[in-house]
């Protein structure tokens, strides 16, 4: 790849399973610049299935964008390695991919996943999407006036998944193949967009070319004047995560929690109170655990309300 790749920025959101696997795959591929966009930290549950990460990570809980980075620096040659260590929402989306080429969408939230894919039709840039779960793996090609995700999101008639679940190494690995093949196809020689996708249970594998929806509300004739403004949440095996896009006052937060047991770490606040913790990254990131759904999902709206009233 690296012919094609000297000339190349990309942006990878999403470290998780799929991204740790792609972003090791492509570590000594060239390019001129990989930034790195994911507001989790290591936990260490993501060792058995994340190997980018080590153990000295998870102890020291260190987010996986930063933790990412430095691990393929190595490998990395002359390539640049940013880490953006927060979550993405309209408010953020457009900052974060503005210096890219080729922004690469491995994350596991569909609102997310809306947010980028809007960023990308209003930019104009090659994109491609990618997810993985226990039955399959897809990579969708988006380059130039190609479909976008919304276009085959809304065509798709599935239901998201409540929450995020963890995928075996093999099959990242196995959509992380297709995705550096894609992603080579994609700079080295353009073409339309189209869906790949893999069946685990038989190795089937299949190439569809995909129209572009004319009826879509984001790159066809129903497009909306106003875009909502959606923020990143997501339920998942650590709990509650969502982002408030803005940077976290940590004295308000101890002035508001009086009952709970502070400690900083990294940049971090950790608030807890017998099972129950929030987690406050300075860019307005939190992970409540311990918390029912319903509890999170309200102390989240609470947050927002007493600490970051006025946009």
């Amino acid at each position: 790849m690296e012919r094609w790749t000297r000339r190349i920025g990309i942006c990878v959101i999403g470290a998780g399973v799929l991204g740790s696997s792609f972003l090791q795959k492509i570590a000594g591929s060239g390019f001129r610049e990989i930034n790195v966009v994911d507001g989790d930290i290591v936990d260490k549950r993501n060792l058995h299935n994340q190997s980018i990460y080590r153990k000295a990570d998870a102890d020291g809980k260190v987010n996986k964008a930063v933790a990412a980075c430095y691990n393929i620096r190595e490998r990395s040659g002359n390539t640049i390695l940013r880490s953006f260590p927060f979550y993405v929402g309209e408010r953020r989306i457009n900052s974060v991919i503005s210096g890219s080429d080729v922004i690469i969408d491995l994350t596991d939230n569909i609102e997310s996943r809306l947010v980028i894919n809007r960023a990308v039709v209003r930019s104009g840039k090659k994109a491609l999407f990618a997810s993985v779960n226990q039955k399959q793996g897809f990579v969708y090609v988006k380059n130039g006036n190609s479909a976008c995700f919304q276009c085959i999101y809304r065509n798709a008639r599935v239901k998201d998944a409540a929450r995020c679940v963890s995928v075996a190494s093999e099959k990242a690995d196995k959509v992380s193949e297709i995705l550096k093949r894609e992603l080579s196809n994609l700079v080295s020689k353009g073409g339309n967009g189209s869906l790949v996708q893999v069946s685990f249970s038989n190795g089937s594998m299949s190439n569809t070319p995909l129209k572009k929806d004319p009826d879509c509300e984001v790159c066809g004739k129903n497009q909306k004047g106003q875009i909502l403004q959606y923020r990143f949440s997501q339920l998942c095996g650590n709990g509650f995560k969502f982002s408030l896009e803005r940077k976290t006052r940590f004295d308000r937060l101890s002035r508001g929690f009086k009952g709970f047991k502070s400690r900083n770490f990294d940049g971090e606040i950790i608030l807890s109170k017998g099972k129950k913790s929030i987690i406050a990254s300075r860019y307005g990131d939190f992970l409540l655990s311990g918390f029912s759904p319903a509890s999170a999902k309200a102390m989240a709206s609470l947050l927002q309300k007493l600490f970051y009233r006025g946009g």
